[in-house]
């Protein structure tokens, strides 16, 4: 039988999901928290910046962002993490149609076309899915690494090898994480800097989570890269779908490496998706405009409120540090998957198994954790909220567990 490059894929968590939960019908009302897509109201701004250059929509995009959006982009980063101006929006930064498919192409663009060894690229385990297709694309090796509660829920980068290290081409992390809501601090992205630097990878770093977060604001890789010029190995990568409850926008940036930007957009300027000129200027706004992500970030932390109220410690929960998802411990149910499929008929609580975004619990590796999680997205209002997590906890009670 013929093989092609992406036969062996990892399967999409929500397609999978479709199928565990397929012609059972709930007993109460549907309330789906199994996808993170931000419902909270998008800036008031958006529609007529759209209207007054709809225009636009007539012309052939700026491949790699307008002028004046690639200075909002340089400017919001120098100032969110005190970068002093390193940042240069010509030199260190370029626009993505999303950062979804920029963190596939930047795949593309880690391997060395001279190397006899096959590349390696490591990513987190759970993991979000593009990384693997990016990998996949490179043609290199995946390597998953163990992201458990003993680790921080971090990628346990002790796991590692020599052989594997000397191959690595790229390495993606994504800080706050998600489903579990930590982030990497300065000690995990030195350590990890210094080995991408020994061994001349890049490190992707996924921080489209950054503004979301509980009391302390997360730290980004950039801090620590900046000790050497242009930000030397990493590139970090933001978006407005969490950041200004835009999802279909599809608008993000990257930004790092001054060495690898410039590769990047000679790719971008020839291949890449583009975004349409109408959207770069809503773009503009929203990078420029720090109120409504205080507002957004309100609702999801009286949100987390509200878990800390009805959850407690129940289902090993904590108050995540950053992102909007509960990542509960469900071993004392039966592990993530039936829960998924008992919160569903019994609750109409739509959720994820957290085994349904990791590689190792796909193939039974005694590495993984993720098989007793389930992953609840705090996206809806209130209400819902409010509602799913009393539904939640009314139902284990009733089955005579609530740890």
């Amino acid at each position: 039988m013929e093989q092609y490059l992406f036969d062996h894929l990892p399967e999409g968590p929500f397609s999978k999901l479709r199928q565990l939960i397929a012609g059972v019908t709930p007993s109460q009302t549907i309330l789906d928290m199994s996808i993170g897509e931000p419902k909270h109201a998008f800036p008031d701004f958006v529609a007529s910046i759209i209207n007054q250059n709809i225009a636009g929509f007539g012309k052939y995009p700026n491949s790699l962002g307008i002028d004046e959006l690639r200075s909002a982009n340089a400017d919001w980063v120098n100032k969110r993490f005190s970068l002093n101006g390193l940042v240069d929006k010509d030199k260190h930064v370029v626009a993505l149609n999303g950062t979804r498919e920029g963190l596939f192409n930047a795949a593309l663009m880690a391997v060395k076309s001279d190397t006899t060894a096959k590349p390696v690229i490591a990513m987190p385990d759970p993991f979000y899915q593009v990384y693997a297709a990016g990998a996949m694309a490179a043609q290199a090796e995946l390597l998953f690494l163990p992201s458990p509660k003993s680790s921080g829920f971090l990628p346990d980068i002790t796991k590692v090898r020599e052989d594997e290290w000397q191959r690595m081409s790229a390495f993606f992390i994504c800080s706050p994480a998600n489903p579990q809501g930590v982030f990497a601090d300065a000690t995990y992205f030195a350590m990890l800097i210094a080995m991408a630097r020994k061994y001349d990878f890049y490190i992707f770093s996924d921080e489209c989570y950054s503004e979301i977060y509980a009391d302390e604001a997360p730290i980004s890789a950039l801090e620590i890269a900046a000790n050497q010029a242009d930000f030397k190995n990493v590139i970090s990568f933001f978006s407005l779908s969490k950041r200004s409850s835009l999802p279909g926008l599809r608008s993000g940036f990257c930004v790092g490496d001054a060495d690898f930007i410039a590769r990047f957009k000679a790719m971008r300027n020839i291949a890449a998706a583009q975004v349409p000129l109408p959207l770069q200027l809503v773009s503009v706004a929203a990078w420029s405009d720090e109120q409504h992500v205080i507002e957004n970030r309100k609702l999801y932390n009286q949100k987390f409120d509200i878990a800390d109220e009805i959850l407690g410690d129940r289902f090993g929960y904590t108050r995540p540090r950053g992102g909007f998802f509960l990542w509960l411990d469900m071993s004392a149910h039966g592990g993530g998957v039936k829960a998924t499929q008992d919160l569903w008929a019994h609750c109409g609580i739509k959720a994820l198994p957290g085994a349904y975004l990791s590689y190792l619990a796909a193939h039974n590796d005694p590495e993984e954790s993720a098989s007793d999680y389930l992953r609840l997205a705090l996206v809806g209002s209130l209400d819902d909220t409010r509602n799913a997590l009393q539904r939640l906890v009314t139902y284990y009670s009733k089955m005579g567990v609530s740890q």
